[in-house]
């Protein structure tokens, strides 16, 4: 018996160590997707139901009381107006920001409008000068026939050029002029040529023809002229060497040569006139793409810089216009719900600051008062939306919006807390007096936010990052409890961070949407199987990385 207790030991020993003892040391990985969606932050806070209560209703700015309209006993509708202060400053105010909104927005539509202004002109001056363009061509080409005449007149017509004799010129100069006036009378006579063969293709034109046919011939014609330039500036040479030669000139040879002088300046005007016309198209399409790329900003999703300023003023002067009417507002008492004014406490023409009590007003509507500390009460305005729950009734909620928030708090123990009043939005039958109720009041809220867990987040050497998984691991694979196993460490992805709360925060920049990371990371150890993090949640906590403590809490829908 001893002997196969002790062999049932040893058994149990071993199979206990190969079940907890292994030490592979594996890590799997909880995998999530970056997403978007509201972050919500809200303050919590309990209390009771109170089924009738009353509500000092209170100035929110200063100055003379100019009307009083509720007496007491009588009875009111929800936001009936009870008084109100002198709010002459308050309406300068609006109508001063509704002036600057107003120009503001004429700056906006004149910016706009001067890019489409200018892209009308850049466009116009683009048209303007293609039409410049074919009026040089028939300019040029009407010139160059006339000098090409001539100067085939000048050097073949012996009325003309008796200077040009064979005879002349081999008694007269040399050899040599015989051969320059060959090489230069071929090249006559193949710009005349060329002119003919580009003429043909002028006539193929109009004024109505396209850009591109317009622009080529003009190119076209550019490079001829620079031609047609260098040969007539070789028979003018050869009129410098005749020159020199000749101990006396004729009248004729005087004209000719004069004649072939002007006809050089002629055609370097054209050839002028037709770079200047390559310049200006480039120029003005050039001009033309610019207004196009700002317009195009207009109409799609970014705008210029100019058009970006106006608009931004614009936004400068709502928020200041918007403002001015919130303010307007103060200087209006309104009922926060139905009720009957208990008593007035003051008279029209009265001087008041703001918070004086001007009237009491007394409902029968349920109401939740809530009890929250100095730091949470910070954040709670009137006009808050809040989801109300209650311990009586499990899968009941209402929802509900602040009314009133007291000036003076009450101190227990060194702890300041303030009663805030919850006027319901709906009423249930269901719900009684003194029972306890919770509030979530919403504080504020990002909408569309490209978020991830808070826990998700960490941080070392300063620095902010999620743990991003370079594998693509099905989607019905990356929320398993025993998380997957992957090819490769997740890697650091280095993130800017935004709007926050306890569960969720914003990723500004560093993800983008549907992107796999790391939720949690599962280590197999030598005697337990846990789930760590691999460093520290950027916002403390445990290990989900919530704070603990607080009557502050937050959640994301």
């Amino acid at each position: 018996m001893s002997v196969v207790i002790l062999l049932a030991l040893i058994g149990m020993g071993y199979g206990m160590v190969r079940a907890f003892g292994s030490d592979s040391g594996e890590t799997r990985y909880v995998l999530a997707t970056v997403e978007r969606g509201n972050i919500v932050a809200s303050v919590t806070g309990s209390g009771q139901v109170s089924s009738s209560d009353q509500v000092d209703l209170k100035t929110k700015a200063s100055g003379d009381l100019t009307t009083l309209n509720m007496k007491t006993g009588q009875e009111v509708a929800e936001g009936a107006v009870v008084a109100n202060v002198n709010a002459r400053d308050a309406l300068q105010n609006v109508r001063d920001m509704q002036t600057d909104l107003t120009s503001a927005k004429i700056s906006l539509e004149k910016a706009k409008i001067s890019t489409i202004d200018t892209k009308k002109e850049a466009e116009e001056t683009l048209e303007k000068a293609y039409q410049n363009g074919y009026g040089t061509l028939t300019d040029t080409f009407t010139d160059y026939s006339n000098v090409i005449d001539e100067i085939r007149n000048i050097y073949y017509e012996k009325d003309h050029s008796p200077y040009f004799t064979d005879d002349n010129l081999r008694f007269e100069i040399s050899y040599n002029a015989i051969t320059e006036k060959y090489e230069v009378g071929a090249k006559i006579d193949k710009i005349a040529h060329d002119y003919d063969a580009l003429f043909i293709e002028y006539k193929k034109i109009n004024s109505t023809s396209s850009r591109e046919e317009i622009e080529r011939l003009v190119n076209s014609s550019y490079i001829f002229s620079k031609k047609f330039s260098d040969v007539l500036k070789e028979f003018q040479a050869l009129y410098s060497y005749l020159e020199v030669r000749f101990d006396t000139q004729t009248d004729q040879f005087k004209e000719d040569r004069s004649s072939v002088n002007g006809y050089i300046a002629t055609v370097n005007e054209k050839t002028t006139e037709l770079l200047s016309f390559q310049e200006d198209v480039k120029n003005a399409k050039s001009d033309v793409e610019e207004a196009n790329r700002t317009y195009s900003e207009i109409s799609g999703s970014s705008e210029p810089l100019d058009v970006q300023t106006a608009q931004l003023t614009v936004t400068q002067k709502q928020n200041a216009y918007q403002k001015a009417l919130n303010e307007l507002s103060d200087y209006t008492v309104k009922t926060p719900f139905a009720g009957l004014i208990a008593s007035v406490s003051a008279k029209k023409g009265d001087s008041v600051s703001s918070g004086t009590t001007i009237a009491t007003l007394i409902t029968k509507k349920k109401i939740a008062e809530i009890s929250l500390n100095e730091i949470d009460v910070a954040k709670i305005k009137a006009g808050q939306k809040a989801t109300l729950a209650f311990d009586a009734f499990e899968d009941l909620t209402i929802m509900g919006e602040v009314a009133e928030i007291d000036l003076v708090g009450t101190v227990s123990q060194g702890v300041v807390n303030y009663t805030v009043k919850i006027t319901f939005d709906t009423d249930d039958s269901k719900v009684k007096p003194g029972m306890t109720v919770n509030a979530s009041i919403v504080t504020d809220m990002k909408q569309n936010a490209l978020m991830v867990p808070t826990s998700a987040v960490k941080s070392q050497g300063g620095i902010s990052y999620v743990e991003v998984a370079d594998q693509n691991i099905p989607h019905n694979q990356v929320s398993q409890a025993a998380g997957v196993l992957l090819a490769t460490p997740p890697r650091r992805v280095e993130v800017t961070t935004g709007f926050t709360n306890d569960e969720s925060i914003e990723i500004v920049s560093g993800l983008e949407e549907g992107q796999q990371y790391v939720a949690r990371t599962i280590t197999t150890g030598t005697t337990s199987t846990q789930a760590t993090q691999s460093a520290p949640s950027l916002f403390g906590g445990g290990a989900t990385g919530r704070p603990t403590g607080g009557g502050t809490r937050t959640f994301t829908r």
